[in-house]
């Protein structure tokens, strides 16, 4: 009973604050849901078991990562997926 309450939880979350998508999905698509009025995106994983959040947090953190003479960084944040940055846990 007490896993059934958690995920009624965890959707309710999700439902009133956020968007789902998955590792697979890029940045850019991740950053378009952002921009959508979305605070934050659940990133499920194949098994549709959650990763972690994705949000403008974890944009920042990826973005300090990335050499600061990067020319094209739409074009980078377009080819790489949510599975290679650092979610915020759940």
């Amino acid at each position: 009973m007490k896993s059934i309450a958690s995920n009624h939880s965890l959707e309710l979350f999700i439902q009133t604050n956020g968007v789902t998508c998955g590792l697979d999905t890029s940045v850019g698509e991740a950053i378009a849901l952002l921009q959508k009025g979305h605070a934050y995106a659940v990133v499920l994983g194949r098994d549709r078991i959650p990763q972690g959040l994705f949000n403008s947090q974890c944009l920042l953190s990826w973005l300090d990562l990335q050499d600061n003479l990067a020319i094209d960084r739409f074009a980078q944040m377009n080819a790489r997926k949510l599975g290679d940055v650092d979610l915020q846990p759940l």
